[in-house]
């Protein structure tokens, strides 16, 4: 689908479904951003972002942003939390954490 939808200068988020190399060579190409959640389909990763959140959070917990959220939605509230810290990785801006431990990614060209 990426192949024929202008996507370029948008942001494009994604399940963890679509967290593989070749979708965010495609959206780099397209030159847009992208967010995308990284679950056990990418456990080396996942633990990674995990270990590096861990890291920072003992040495120098000030750069981890922090954000709550609730919603209702069909009869129930949902509050999540985020967490949004800076890496230096290529390509990579930001990295997520909510509450419910799932993580994603957001980058750019």
């Amino acid at each position: 689908m990426l192949g024929v939808i202008p996507v370029k200068g948008t942001v494009i988020s994604a399940d963890a479904m679509h967290c593989q190399k070749d979708t965010v060579k495609k959206i780099r190409a397209k030159q847009a951003d992208y967010v995308l959640q990284v679950k056990n389909n990418q456990k080396n990763l996942h633990k990674e972002i995990a270990a590096y959140f861990h890291k920072v959070k003992r040495e120098t917990p000030e750069q981890i942003i922090e954000q709550s959220d609730i919603d209702g939605e069909h009869g129930r509230i949902v509050e999540q939390t985020y967490r949004k810290l800076a890496i230096i990785k290529e390509h990579t801006k930001y990295a997520l954490k909510s509450k419910k431990n799932m993580t994603a990614f957001y980058g750019s060209v």
